[in-house]
């Protein structure tokens, strides 16, 4: 198993363009969220398009340094991520990694590969290209409600499979789609569908 993670407006405050460390600020339960996944002992992983570096207002020096106080502001509350993966391509640009193409999807699922498999996958983001790229490799999307969440979801543009308040309400989700699919029975001791 494992769950992929939009960063701007998912993670953290929409910024529109984050291009500095001091504009990082996390979201209300997003470390909640992101705790309550990695007690579930699998890879939380961000893909996340960042044009602020194609576009010239960010350097991959500053993209790493603002990914990096997400990362210790998270920690601070007790949550981490296994790994950080971004497109600095344009929308323009021929590359296969910007969202919704699932380069940057692909790109964990190799190195993440050998985690307990990865047939069960989980994506959440604020987009519809979140959306999009999640339903291409077969993953349970969510949309949340926070940064450009609500407006995707009042254009319908998208179908998630579900659509919820912010990424604490997804990972409570998250945790008891896992619980009913992973039922013990009591006879046998073997793990039975829900």
């Amino acid at each position: 198993m494992i769950v992929f993670l939009d960063r701007d407006g998912t993670i953290n405050v929409e910024r529109h363009h984050l291009a500095s460390v001091e504009g990082m600020e996390l979201l209300p339960g997003a470390a909640e969220g992101i705790r309550m996944l990695n007690q579930l002992g699998c890879p939380v992983v961000i893909v996340s398009n960042q044009t602020v570096v194609g576009r010239g207002d960010c350097s991959l020096e500053t993209l790493a340094a603002i990914n990096q106080r997400m990362i210790d502001l998270l920690a601070n509350e007790g949550a981490t991520v296994d790994g950080i993966y971004s497109c600095p391509h344009l929308p323009g640009d021929a590359c296969a990694c910007r969202k919704p193409k699932t380069g940057l999807i692909e790109e964990a699922k190799r190195v993440f590969g050998n985690a307990g498999g990865l047939r069960r996958r989980f994506l959440v983001g604020d987009k519809c290209s979140d959306i999009q790229a999640g339903r291409a490799v077969g993953a349970i999307t969510f949309l949340v409600r926070t940064g450009h969440g609500l407006n995707t979801e009042q254009t319908g543009d998208c179908k998630p499979h579900y659509v919820v308040d912010d990424l604490r309400t997804a990972a409570e989700q998250i945790c008891s789609i896992i619980q009913r699919n992973s039922h013990v029975s009591p006879s046998t001791g073997t793990k039975t569908p829900g």
